[in-house]
């Protein structure tokens, strides 16, 4: 298996497109307040 990627909302589709799948999501805050969604997925070797 793959080391884990954190992907973005945006990211997501590109992950998906090269075979990674979500194992979870999580809200992180940034050093200006705003929410951030990531996207934890990883990839079968």
């Amino acid at each position: 298996m793959y080391p884990a990627r954190m992907a973005t909302i945006p990211g997501e589709p590109l992950y998906l497109a090269r075979g990674y799948v979500e194992v979870n999501r999580e809200t992180h805050v940034a050093a200006n307040g705003a929410d951030n969604v990531v996207i934890k997925m990883v990839k079968n070797l």
